[in-house]
Formats: C-alpha cells, structure tokens, sequence
C-alpha cells in the first residue's frame, strides 16, 4: 500500500486508531451531551463495557467566560432537609453562612422531628427559614416541599441538600461560575476520610467517573446523574420536569429526578470537581462472619432496602421503560441478596423486605409503607 506524501504512515495509523475507539465509544452509550450544548468536539474511550475512561479532551470543558452575569447573579436559595439531627444540622448550616458567594436565602425542612429544631435554629441562625412538617415525609417528601416553595417564591437558582453534609466555603462561588440557563452544577463529594466520590454517568447503571474528572482538574459537562448532595439547579428545570416524587419516601428520588431531567430536557449537567461538599457516604460498616469468612457489610437498616429496591425498580418501569436497565436492575439485586442470606443475622427479615419492595415496585404501591424502625438484631 502506498502512503500519500503529505500524511506519514503513523499518522494515518493514528488517524484510524482514534476513530475506531470514537466508534466504539457511541457504541457503549457515549456521555456526550446533545449536539445542540457541545462546546469543541469530544472523544470517549472506555474501559470496558462495564467501566468509562475519560482524558483531558473526552468531555467538554465549560468555560466562566461563557455564562451570563444576569444568571450568574441570581438569588440562590438554599434547601436543607433535615430529621433529628440537630448537631449535623448546626454544621450545615454553619457552612452555608460561610460561604464566600453569600447565600441569598436558607429554608430548612424540618421533617416533624419533634425535638426543638426550630427553636435551635431561631436561636443560632438568624435569618434562617425553618418549615414544619406535619408528619415526616422522608427525604423525597422533604425535597418536594422545600424545592416546591423555594420556586414559588421565584428563586432563579436552588441549593439543595441533606443536614448531614457541608459545604466548603468556596462551594457556591465555584458552582455559580458556570451558572447558565437550563443548568445544573453538581459537586464533587469527600467523606472524613478523604475518599472522593458523586461523578456518576448512566448507561443503564451507574459508572464512577469521579477519579478521571478530578485527574481533569476542569468542570466537565454530561449525562450525569446526582444525589440531592450539594446539587445547584437553575428554577427552568423545575418548569419543565417538575418536583421530585414525594410518594417515594425515601432513597433514589433524587436520581429519579435527575434521569427525568436526561429524559425529558436538554438541560446541561456540568460536574465542577472544584466545589467540595464534605460528606460521608452510606454510614457505618459492620463485620460479618459466615463459615469462616469474614466481609464488611454496610450497616444500613433493613427498612432502607425495601424503599431503595421499590424505587429503583418503579423508576425503571414507569419512568424509564427501557430493558437495558431492568436488566442492570435484576442483576444488581442478586448480589446483595445472596450477602443479606449469608452474612446478616436478620436475613429473614430482610429478604422479605427486598421481595416486598420488588413487589410494590412492580405494581407501583408507593408511599410510606414500611415504617423506619431499627432492625431487630
């Protein structure tokens, strides 16, 4: 084969090399956002089917310059949802009066805790909202209320999170830098121990994409899922696709909500690994022992699974309808199941709660029906 003089034999090889891995990438669901919100081109390579890889041109870089002054300077109201727990909340909000961008205005979400919040708050916090449920509605029921008065009382921008995490005190400034319409920024997350996490992108499941955007050092901009862990969100997006869902309870109303907003907009989700929000992840660990064996199992009540496999599965049913990710969903529920047979010593218990939840999703029973209670161990 003859090589044109004007490309070298490498560089052709090169030129095809890059292509393939470009059409391989679309291939496994490329996390590219729609063509109408890229900014420069982006090339995807993946690390399996299982697994995403991204380098400094993969996904496209958000520049400050771009974004309206007008927008930028919108009022933020932050929305904190808060049950008995008054020292985590006291830290929250302690961080949110700190902030470098000051937050125009903070409503806390008290889930009928019955144990002084608001007086606490009246007290330590001037200026700051307190909501009374009249009965705990859970975190999604919570983030409804909250999300729902906040855009009522025409907030352009909505902060919203749980009381057990903080923001740094640059969090906001760094997030309103990319502030544009039709934008969500979300925050990279760090528990006590340092660890880095909340870059997800959804193929059908979720893939940790936290180490390669962090190695990026930029704000990245994608298909990216979130938790309501330190999200800031631009009020037109609650226009187009609504509340979260209040009938959910608890667990996976947030990234209902997020996938909603891939469904149903073109809005732009822009990870910003240069806003930290400290916060720990799923709680304590525990030891367990099965014919020798020894594994750290997660802590989480039995209760919580119920909520997480209902929601999880009436999303992909309802919302979602698409057979990729039941299948994720069905295989991602055997593992744990066979864990909670083997480790735990209240697997009776939770078996039927799994199956339960199982169950409800599929004929979308939703709403409050397992009461939060501890495990009896």
């Amino acid at each position: 084969m003859r090589w044109p003089t004007s490309e070298p034999p490498e560089i052709h090889l090169l030129t095809r090399f890059l292509a393939q891995l470009k059409r391989r990438a679309s291939n496994y669901g490329a996390f590219i956002c729609p063509p109408h919100l890229l900014r420069g081109s982006a090339v995807v390579t993946t690390s399996g089917i299982f697994g995403a890889r991204l380098h400094s041109t993969d996904m496209n870089s958000i520049s400050t310059s771009s974004t309206s002054a007008i927008t930028s300077s919108g009022r933020v109201c932050a929305v904190v949802v808060t049950f008995r727990r008054p020292e985590c909340l006291c830290e929250c909000l302690s961080g949110l009066q700190s902030q470098t961008r000051p937050v125009d205005h903070i409503l806390v979400v008290d889930n009928a805790s019955g144990d002084g919040t608001p007086d606490l708050v009246a007290r330590e916090f001037a200026g700051v909202e307190v909501v009374v449920l009249p009965e705990n509605g859970g975190g999604a029921g919570g983030f409804y209320e909250g999300m729902k008065r906040a855009h009522e009382a025409g907030f352009e921008w909505i902060w919203v999170m749980d009381d057990d995490g903080v923001p740094a005190r640059d969090c906001l400034e760094q997030m309103m830098a990319y502030a544009a319409p039709m934008t969500a920024m979300v925050p990279l997350q760090q528990d006590s121990d340092g660890r880095q996490y909340g870059f997800f992108l959804w193929r059908g499941h979720n893939v940790d994409v936290t180490e390669e955007i962090v190695r990026a050092g930029q704000a990245r901009q994608g298909a990216f899922p979130f938790a309501f862990v330190g999200p800031l969100m631009s009020r037109d997006i609650i226009d187009q696709v609504g509340l979260p869902n209040p009938e959910f309870f608890i667990w996976f109303d947030d990234w209902e909500f997020a996938l909603r907003i891939r469904l149903k907009t073109r809005a732009r989700i822009v990870a910003v690994p240069k806003a930290l929000f400290y916060h720990d992840f799923g709680g304590k660990s525990v030891e367990r022992r099965f014919l020798g064996r020894t594994t750290r199992r997660s802590a989480q009540q039995p209760w919580k699974t119920y909520y997480e496999t209902r929601n999880q599965l009436y999303t992909f049913t309802r919302t979602r309808k698409r057979p990729r990710e039941l299948w994720f969903y069905a295989r991602n529920q055997i593992k744990p199941l066979i864990g909670d047979i083997l480790f735990e010593p209240d697997r009776f218990e939770r078996v039927r709660l799994r199956f339960k939840g199982v169950f409800d999703g599929l004929f979308g029973r939703l709403g409050k029906r397992v009461e939060p209670t501890a495990s009896k161990k």
